[in-house]
């Protein structure tokens, strides 16, 4: 999830280039880790106010001769303390002569201040080589924050008939009661984009070793809902009927309104594109076209009536739909994504991606491919990059063959192999263009009014909007994407557990393959995250990642969700309850991969075996 302008330019990344060869393509040379973890650093180190931490600096010469009087030191912020463990002194001095290669480190302890803190610590080491002092600096990333825990968390507790059971657990680890006044807490799923965060009200307090429990709703509101509507559009409809009570949002402000009507629109049954077999799930969104390797990023102007999607399943001529528009990219956590909503007018084709499958010379006028499927006559179609000895073309596609009967991967195709009948262009090639070169073509889109007011850009998600109720009464106030939606008498949607949430939310439902969650304080300091089932955001990861082997990727919680893995034909049947959970309670070495352990028959919030 990346927009235009935060990829690097080419000289950026020859400069980067030439910095690790200069460098030998050698070990770091300064690093500054936890002192429990200085061969496998976790990247951070989360302190609470007023709390001491072991760390350790670390010095390898990398410089190709022998240093002296080499330094090491943490520059803390302001309002902490670092001192060399157990000597009172600021840094450590190391009179001997460091050998080409030889490490030296020192141990420091580092007490923070009292105020809340997301930044950086500073290690810093000096040294004197050939006459002249030589200096460096290295960072750790560390927070300084209310020792709470998002502690637990299920998607789903197995059953075919709800499988959205969720709850989110935080528990307060300290030994003091904490405000959770105006705090947020926000997750989204892997690929998507933030559309709300969770606030706490004020008043709400934590106390010492206790648990705070989020619950999903059985629906929640997909896009806004503005003061006067009687039709909104919903995340889910399962159970509701006309003539149900339900309430909208939480708090003081909360509306309660009777539904009038239930509506859902038609959706063919059938595989989602690139599911392995599972089902489309009604209401699932696709995203604005992604082209490979044109872009890989483009975006559509204000202004537009129609936009490319890479699917275009569950879209129907005059229902509603929303794109998103507005977020950071490519940490999706620093900015919300907001919806516009249009009209369907017209449903042409998805964005496709392929290969060439054979080499393709210039001056001809055909090449084969691995893919035909959504490719019209009279679209254009970007070729090879920019590379040396050879050139970027667009070509015009004139006639629409059969794809080859394989990929290009296995090399050329012997005789018999059916190569296909590929496109026809408009003019010969002007280069020669090699097997296994991707390209795209946009395909026709989505066509829409009214005119679209902002400007959307690729892999911003594109929502059918298939569920929606409506109420007796118009409604008094705005209401936000996500806020909840809850009906009573609905028992196959939404948290169903004994114990009362602490608060409601409307979505997102929990993602069951890999999402991200994040825990802010009121001034808006991380105090917790996680990544489950993946590295979803890299910028909030928690471990050591650099692990190698079979089956590593990385340090993040596991995915307590159903259908976990690839598997056709759906899940038809039972799972096993289990939720992802601290181990114990509220334990946080800064490692989610380590941390969190899954653990089956989890129905209640504050339970994990430790099992896996």
């Amino acid at each position: 999830m990346t927009a235009a302008g935060t990829f690097p330019t080419k000289e950026v990344n020859q400069k980067i280039q030439a910095n690790v060869v200069a460098a030998r393509y050698d070990v770091q040379r300064l690093s500054l880790t936890p002192a429990s973890a200085v061969n496998m650093p976790p990247g951070l180190q989360t302190f609470s106010p007023g709390s001491a931490q072991n760390c350790t600096v670390t010095f390898v010469n990398t410089t190709g001769g022998p240093v002296r009087d080499v330094t090491l030191s943490v520059v803390a912020p302001r309002g902490w303390r670092s001192e060399v463990l157990n000597s009172g002194v600021g840094s450590k001095k190391f009179a001997e002569e460091i050998a080409p290669g030889a490490t030296v480190s020192a141990t420091f302890k580092v007490s923070s201040g009292m105020e809340a803190y997301n930044g950086d610590l500073t290690g810093s080491v000096t040294w004197k080589a050939g006459g002249a002092v030589v200096s460096e600096t290295t960072v750790e990333k560390v927070r300084n924050v209310s020792p709470v825990k998002i502690n637990e968390f299920r998607i789903s507790d197995g059953s075919v008939e709800n499988q959205s059971n969720s709850f989110v657990e935080l528990y307060n680890a300290g030994e003091k009661e904490v405000d959770l006044s105006n705090w947020s807490f926000l997750q989204h799923a892997t690929q998507m984009p933030v559309f709300s965060s969770l606030k706490m009200a004020v008043g709400t307090k934590l106390a010492a070793h206790s648990y705070y429990l989020l619950g999903l709703a059985n629906s929640g509101l997909v896009v806004p809902a503005k003061k006067g509507s009687t039709t909104v559009f919903v995340r889910n409809i399962s159970g509701m009927s006309a003539g149900d009570e339900v309430r909208i949002g939480t708090g003081l402000a909360a509306e309660s309104r009777r539904i009038v009507s239930v509506s859902a629109s038609p959706v063919q049954p059938g595989a989602a594109p690139g599911s392995f077999g599972r089902p489309f799930v009604p209401g699932s969104p696709t995203t604005v076209w992604q082209p490979v390797p044109d872009g890989p990023v483009i975006t559509i102007a204000a202004g537009a009536t129609n936009i490319p999607v890479a699917s275009i399943e569950g879209f129907k001529v005059g229902d509603k739909m929303a794109i998103g528009y507005g977020a950071k990219y490519p940490a999706v956590g620093l900015g919300i994504e907001k919806y516009e909503v249009v009209t369907i007018k017209a449903v042409g084709k998805p964005g496709t991606q392929a290969y060439l499958s054979a080499d393709a010379k210039a001056g001809a006028t055909n090449i084969k491919v691995s893919s035909v499927a959504n490719i019209s006559v009279g679209d254009k179609i970007r070729l090879d990059i920019d590379s040396k000895g050879h050139g970027i073309e667009t070509v015009t596609v004139t006639k629409v063959g059969t794809a080859s009967s394989r990929g290009p991967g296995r090399g050329p195709f012997a005789a018999g192999e059916d190569v296909g009948t590929g496109l026809e262009l408009a003019a010969p090639l002007k280069f020669d263009h090699s097997a296994n070169i991707p390209f795209s073509v946009r395909g026709t889109g989505i066509d829409f009014e009214p005119a679209t007011a902002f400007a959307h850009s690729s892999n911003e998600p594109v929502l059918p909007l298939v569920f929606s109720i409506t109420v007796d009464r118009p409604l008094a106030s705005d209401w936000g994407i996500d806020e909840s939606v809850r009906d009573e008498k609905v028992k196959n949607a939404g948290y169903q557990g004994v114990r009362k949430p602490d608060q409601w939310f409307g979505g997102p439902a929990l993602a069951a393959g890999a999402g991200c969650m994040m825990l802010r304080d009121a001034q808006g300091n991380i105090v917790d995250g996680l990544n489950y089932g993946g590295l979803v955001d890299p910028w909030m990861a928690e471990g050591y990642q650099a692990v190698s082997g079979t089956g590593a990727n990385g340090s993040y919680a596991p995915s307590p969700g159903m259908g976990r893995g690839f598997r056709p034909g759906g899940f038809s049947g039972e799972q096993a309850d289990r939720s992802a959970g601290r181990f114990p309670d509220g334990v946080d070495n800064d490692d989610n991969g380590h941390d969190f352990c899954a653990a089956y028959d989890g129905a209640r919030p504050g339970f994990c075996s430790g099992g896996e």
